[in-house]
């Protein structure tokens, strides 16, 4: 099985046009026009990576748990354009945008994107979209489409929100994540529905050094309730490797050598360690400078994970975005009309076996008018983190936990 990760913020476009449509930016749903980047700016790591952390915290309790919060970050990325007054500072906040403009805010975003669609050997692609209710399309700016176009490669369309937008939407969904995730939309599209802001992230790639599958062998893993029977995958490589008195981590190495996982087994439990962005940067930093040898016992993993991110994004600080906002940067009747947002579903699917890594996941973002060297020996048999970043800056892709392989 080929290793690929995967994930989407609400939806892209790429196939099943709904003839009702009416496109108004025709993109791919991607920066098509690359540039090549050599160096990212450190804020846009720092401001990821800060939102990545904390919203990993809010989100942790004992069980599974697997998120991406670049695409959840690209997502609020987008609507965070249509926000003013208290909504902007909020979200701000909450981004951690707030020592930078808006302008240099979505360069830094646009950039990190070009840095990161330019894997050589790994398949990853990052695309947004925005679907309007055909009958609001006229309210809504040109300054916020623009900027959706330009920096975000945002496919945008309007259309009529029947049941054939529905379809048109889900398969989009389905088609780009590999058919790993089957809906953004589960029930009929609210009347008061005017907007969904979508993006997908796709990762594929093999382990540099996989495992074989003659090693594989059943065994236990015990979470926190109950005794799990597992398989357990086995190698011996020359991995980065950390400890202190709180943990154990191995660095795994994607063949492109531009990504990588990382591993963390707690000492006691997940809950036990108090990881900051700092910690984590210092844990990776010393993983890439520390190499041993490894003996590595892990399980293979296939796991869902579903969950609305409207009360940890409220808990983070953007309160007023779901209740008295202000997106009059977006509409001309935002305020009038009290446009808000109404979710943000994340929706993933993490696969991990010998050869490497699946993965797919889905945030949608709906906005209503509401009216809105020794080796070591390491076996991972108990809860544990995860992630995968980008090699070069630390970025982190996707993060999370394991409480049962099997889900």
């Amino acid at each position: 099985m080929k290793k690929i990760i995967l994930f989407v913020l609400i939806l892209l476009l790429s196939g099943c046009f709904n003839s009702n449509m009416n496109v108004i930016s025709n993109t791919n749903g991607y920066l098509s026009n690359y540039v090549e980047v050599d160096n990212i700016d450190e804020d846009a790591v720092d401001m990821l990576n800060s939102f990545s952390i904390s919203l990993y915290n809010d989100l942790l309790e004992d069980k599974n748990m697997f998120i991406s919060p670049l695409s959840v970050y690209i997502a609020l990325g987008m609507v965070y354009n249509g926000s003013n007054g208290l909504t902007k500072q909020e979200m701000d906040y909450v981004l951690n945008a707030g020592n930078v403009d808006l302008e240099a805010f979505n360069v830094l975003l646009r950039d990190l994107q070009y840095k990161l669609l330019s894997y050589k050997e790994t398949e990853f692609n990052i695309a947004n979209s925005i679907w309007i209710r055909d009958t609001y399309a006229e309210h809504v700016l040109d300054d916020f489409l623009n900027n959706n176009k330009d920096y975000y490669g945002a496919f945008i369309s309007s259309l009529k929100f029947d049941n054939t937008a529905k379809k048109t939407i889900n398969n989009w969904v389905s088609k780009n994540t590999n058919k790993k995730i089957k809906t953004a939309i589960d029930d009929d599209i609210d009347p008061l529905t005017m907007m969904y802001l979508i993006n997908t992230i796709y990762f594929k790639s093999d382990w540099e050094n996989p495992f074989l599958k003659n090693n594989t062998f059943d065994s236990k893993f015990y979470s926190i309730q109950d005794t799990i029977n597992v398989q357990m995958m086995n190698k011996e490589d020359t991995l980065g490797y950390y400890i202190d008195d709180s943990l154990q981590s191995v660095l795994l190495p994607y063949k492109d050598k531009e990504t990588a996982m990382f591993v963390i087994l707690p000492k006691y439990s997940i809950s036990d360690i108090d990881l900051t962005k700092e910690y984590l940067n210092n844990i990776i930093n010393s993983m890439k400078s520390n190499n041993k040898i490894v003996n590595l016992t892990m399980p293979k993993v296939k796991l869902e994970y579903e969950k609305s991110l409207v009360d940890v994004l409220k808990n983070m600080g953007m309160t007023s975005a779901f209740t008295n906002a202000d997106f009059s940067n977006l509409s001309d009747t935002a305020l009038q009309e009290r446009l808000c947002i109404s979710d943000v579903l994340h929706k993933t699917y993490l696969a991990i076996d010998e050869k490497g890594t699946e993965a797919a996941a889905m945030t949608k973002v709906e906005m209503k008018n509401t009216a809105i060297m020794d080796t070591i020996m390491l076996t991972i048999n108990k809860p544990y983190i995860l992630g995968i970043i980008d090699y070069d800056t630390n970025s982190i892709l996707f993060i999370g936990n394991v409480f049962n392989p099997n889900n």
